[in-house]
């Protein structure tokens, strides 16, 4: 039987890296350590150890190594032997003389539990999943939606702006004829007839800054509608979009 050469660090370590089981086999000077040790060097332990992966060491009892491994699995009973998974778990425990055939089937048992599950032939879990369709490369090419016509009500204000302008400025004509030289009038007319006239054109003054105030606020409302409005600029929004759905649900 060829057993490892290391500590029990170094064994643990060898069978991490190798993903194989842990065999500690702990003896003493007794008649039953001297059979099991037999047990370990017959044929049929031989064949079962060389047909599976593991990393077996042999300490003795009071030794270094033994001081090591009963930190983790106290040693009582001497031969002892211990089957330990990839885990750390103890699969499988054997106390004092073991026979050939009883090693050996102790061992299988060990190998057995440890070993991956095989997935039958034909079902459907071999199977590899299907391939994922490739992301489309090609930009969606799709012209911005065209500008919306001027409303009509900005039209509107400005000819009525322009109107009431002209209606305001044939007000703000004075009266002309008259009787010349006629002294009828008098100063009180001629006082009366230039505030009105101020007062008219003030009046226009301000009627003409309103309208260019509403008319400068409609446009504002128009530009800001046609900036806020989305767009789909890439296929590549809409492929993201759809495929969050997809690999969710």
């Amino acid at each position: 039987m060829e057993w490892f050469s290391g500590g029990v660090p170094a064994a643990i370590a060898a069978s991490r890296v190798n993903k194989t089981l842990f065999i500690v086999y702990v003896y003493d000077d007794s008649p039953a350590s001297s059979t099991t040790t037999e047990a370990w060097n017959s044929s049929l332990v031989r064949g079962t150890m060389s047909s599976n992966q593991a990393v077996a060491i042999k300490i003795a009892k009071g030794s270094l190594e033994h001081q090591q491994f009963s930190q983790v699995y106290p040693v009582f009973i001497f031969p002892s032997v211990f089957c330990i998974g990839l885990t750390g778990k103890a699969l499988a425990i054997m106390n004092g003389k073991q026979t050939a055939d009883e090693l050996k089937e102790k061992l299988t048992e060990a190998f057995q539990s440890e070993a991956p599950p095989t997935q039958p032939e034909g079902s459907g879990a071999s199977q590899p999943p299907p391939p994922i369709p490739p992301r489309p490369s090609q930009e969606l090419s799709q012209s911005p939606p065209p500008l919306p016509p001027r409303p009509s009500s900005v039209e509107g204000k400005d000819s009525a702006t322009g109107g009431a302008e002209a209606e305001e400025g044939e007000k703000l004509v004075p009266p002309s004829g008259g009787h010349e030289g006629a002294e009828g009038r008098g100063q009180s007319a001629a006082a009366a007839w230039q505030g009105s006239r101020e007062e008219k054109l003030e009046r226009a003054q301000q009627t003409i800054r309103q309208r260019r105030r509403e008319k400068e606020e409609a446009e504002i409302e128009v530009n800001s509608e046609l900036i806020n409005r989305p767009r789909v600029t890439s296929l590549y929004n809409l492929c993201d979009v759809e495929c969050v759905h997809v690999y969710v649900v």
